[in-house]
């Protein structure tokens, strides 16, 4: 169920080899995430300023949502081991500056109130819609999938 809410060497040799024969897996991979943010994105109707992903896994949402954007993107997690490889992402992306990842309670949004223009949740989320309401910009948008 989506719910949108609006309010107002030989070594390194091997290791390049590696590196080639998985990036068509890794790239065929990224291109769903980015399909999926490039659709998160006109749904939204979003333009600029702050998205924040709650609940960022591996960090492949978070690091397109960087792509399809010029906005700020931060990703969210609750575990300290999905923060760690969603910055990896980031990095691997080159998106550093923009993009970041941080770690929250699972339940209280680490912003000022409104603060956020999109707020992305693709599995739903265990935060409120109180709590979401209070970051949200006056014409913020909150795209929940799940």
């Amino acid at each position: 169920m989506r719910k949108s809410i609006q309010s107002a060497r030989t070594f390194k040799s091997s290791v390049i080899i590696f590196l080639f024969l998985c990036l068509p897996c890794s790239t065929a991979l990224f291109a769903a995430e980015k399909e999926q943010a490039k659709k998160i994105i006109n749904e939204s109707g979003f333009q600029n300023g702050l998205v924040v992903e709650i609940d960022c896994d591996d960090g492949q949402l978070t690091a397109a949502l960087g792509k399809a954007t010029s906005g700020m993107v931060q990703g969210l997690d609750t575990e300290a081991q999905q923060v760690r490889q969603t910055r990896r992402k980031i990095r691997a992306h080159e998106l550093g500056g923009r993009v970041s990842a941080r770690s929250f309670d699972g339940e209280t949004l680490p912003y000022a109130d409104n603060l956020v223009n999109l707020i992305v949740a693709t599995n739903g989320t265990p935060v409120t819609e109180e709590e979401i309401m209070r970051v949200l910009t006056p014409l913020g948008t909150a795209w929940i999938d799940g």
